[in-house]
């Protein structure tokens, strides 16, 4: 063997050593922790749990879980892929909250279009700052949040602003600016249900569908749920504007008390609100359908102590 050979045969095991031993990417796991007491350079392991959940995201894999050991302050974080949280149990729940400076959603999910996200046992807290919101979807295919608590922000609780399935199930959001804001950016489909979801000591609307694009379609249900009272004028339990696009909405089992101006107002051609088994009682107004818009009952409601009860625009009694 010469020595250039040698050199080179030399060399190519020094490389093969050198790839042999390098250290592989991290891989990410599929069920994650983080603790008060945890640190981020932490793997997330149940027993080396992360400090926050943005960390522990970037440690989980697509459609995989996170879950929390005890109650601190994790956030805020942004989701941009499949994945659940689930810190149901807890004592005294999972705390995400803002410095002085923010301006943006405790939670933003930002997913893709067909990555679903569940939220359950979150408890997100404000300081009244404007624009501090709740949980704000951008983009995603599904997101189901349940045994929440969202309070004391200067925003919307939940604001749902691309096409994507929304479900809300036993929630109570407090103190915050508007209960639920459906605000569609772009054309496509919303479909949203709430169920069991008290909205109470609102600056602004419960609920609220408004600046549709021409394309977009809203359709929804609430059932089972509380909107009380409302601070300021104007204030509706649930205010509709569809002068574009097109909002389907139902209501059962629900009361909507307490508000400034209208329990349910309803605006354009394009919003169609069928009401049923529900308690409608001390507005301003009760009902309100303006221009065009269809505001029905499907039997067993009660309009009670409005300064006007206003009414329903027609009447498809259940069979």
């Amino acid at each position: 063997m010469t020595l250039k050979t040698g050199a080179l045969l030399g060399a190519a095991a020094l490389v093969a050593g050198a790839l042999g031993f390098a250290a592989p990417a991290t891989a990410q796991a599929t069920r994650t922790w983080v603790s008060g007491v945890g640190d981020d350079l932490n793997p997330c392991s149940r027993t080396a749990p992360c400090r926050t959940l943005g960390e522990a995201l970037s440690k989980t894999a697509a459609g995989g879980e996170i879950n929390c050991l005890d109650p601190a302050t994790f956030g805020p974080f942004t989701i941009t892929k499949s994945v659940s949280i689930i810190c149901d149990g807890v004592p005294g729940g999972i705390h995400v909250e803002f410095d002085d400076t923010d301006q943006f959603a405790a939670i933003i999910v930002d997913a893709g279009a067909t990555d679903s996200v569940l939220l359950s046992g979150i408890n997100l807290r404000g300081n009244m700052r404007a624009g501090q919101g709740g949980i704000q979807l951008n983009s995603g295919g599904a997101l189901h949040v349940r045994n929440s608590t969202i309070h004391s922000l200067g925003g919307s609780g939940v604001a749902i602003l691309g096409a994507s399935t929304v479900v809300l199930e036993n929630i109570a959001l407090n103190n915050v600016v508007e209960g639920v804001a459906v605000h569609p950016l772009s054309g496509g489909t919303v479909n949203f249900g709430i169920s069991n979801v008290q909205m109470t000591n609102l600056v602004f609307n419960g609920i609220s569908i408004a600046s549709l694009p021409a394309t977009a379609s809203v359709k929804g249900t609430m059932s089972d749920s509380l909107i009380g009272a409302s601070r300021y004028d104007p204030s509706h339990g649930i205010s509709v504007e569809a002068s574009s696009g097109q909002v389907r909405l139902s209501v059962e089992r629900s009361l909507i008390s307490g508000q400034e101006l209208a329990g349910i107002h309803a605006e354009g051609s394009g919003a169609a609100i069928t009401v049923s088994d529900s308690v409608i009682s001390h507005n301003s107004v009760g009902l309100n359908a303006q221009n065009g818009a269809a505001l029905v009952s499907f039997g067993g409601n009660i309009l009670v102590g409005n300064t006007d009860n206003g009414s329903f625009t027609g009447t498809n009694l259940k069979k």
